[in-house]
C-alpha cells in the first residue's frame, strides 16, 4: 500500500513539474530601419497564452542578442516597469511596446540581426523567442549650392542694393 501511495505521489509531482505551457511571442514589425544620423526606434510585440495551457503562466524577464554588437542601448523598461502583466492566464494576449532600440549617431551602414527571449514560470525558462532586424541606412546629405547659383544670387543682390540707392538718391534730391 505505502508502494502505491509512492508511486502515485511520485507520478503526480512528475506531471506538476513537467508541465509545459508555453507563451507565444510575436514581435508585430520585427525588421526597422533608421539612418546612420542615430535614433530609437520601439519594437511593439504581442504575448498570448494558449488556452490548452494548465495555468497561469508567470511572466519575468526578457534577454537579448545582437549581431554584429555594437553599441546600441537596449530597453526594455516597458516591459519591466509594469506596462506589461506578470502573468498571463490561459487565453489571455497582451500586446504593447515590449523594448526600444537606441542607436546612436554615426553607426555604420548594416544590418544587425538581434532575438529577444520572454523568460517565465518558476524556474525562468525560455516562454518564447522572436527575432528582430535593424537595418541602418547611410544619412542623407545636405545639398551643397553650386558656383553659378551662388554667383547668380550675389548679381541680384547686387541688383537689387543698386536700385534700391538710386531710388534714395533721387528722393534725397528732389526734397
Amino acid at each position: 500500500m505505502r508502494f502505491r501511495l509512492a508511486s502515485v505521489a511520485v507520478l503526480l509531482f512528475a506531471s506538476a513539474a513537467a508541465r509545459a505551457d508555453s507563451v507565444t511571442l510575436t514581435i508585430n514589425n520585427p525588421v526597422q530601419s533608421v539612418t546612420s544620423a542615430g535614433g530609437t526606434l520601439s519594437f511593439n510585440a504581442t504575448a498570448s497564452a494558449p488556452l490548452t495551457n494548465m495555468g497561469s503562466e508567470d511572466l519575468n524577464s526578457l534577454s537579448f542578442q545582437l549581431n554584429p554588437a555594437n553599441s546600441f542601448f537596449i530597453d526594455p523598461s516597458s516591459f519591466t516597469m509594469g506596462n506589461w502583466p506578470f502573468t498571463l492566464n490561459p487565453g489571455d494576449s497582451y500586446t504593447d511596446v515590449l523594448f526600444t532600440v537606441t542607436v546612436p549617431a554615426n553607426t555604420a551602414a548594416n544590418s544587425f540581426i538581434g532575438s529577444v527571449e520572454l523568460d517565465g514560470g518558476p524556474d525562468n525558462t525560455a516562454l518564447g523567442t522572436q527575432s528582430f532586424t535593424i537595418n541602418v541606412t547611410p544619412a542623407a546629405t545636405a545639398a551643397t549650392p553650386e558656383p553659378s547659383s551662388l554667383l547668380m544670387l550675389g548679381t541680384g543682390v547686387v541688383a537689387l542694393a543698386g536700385s534700391m540707392r538710386r531710388r534714395f538718391t533721387g528722393l534725397a534730391a528732389s526734397r
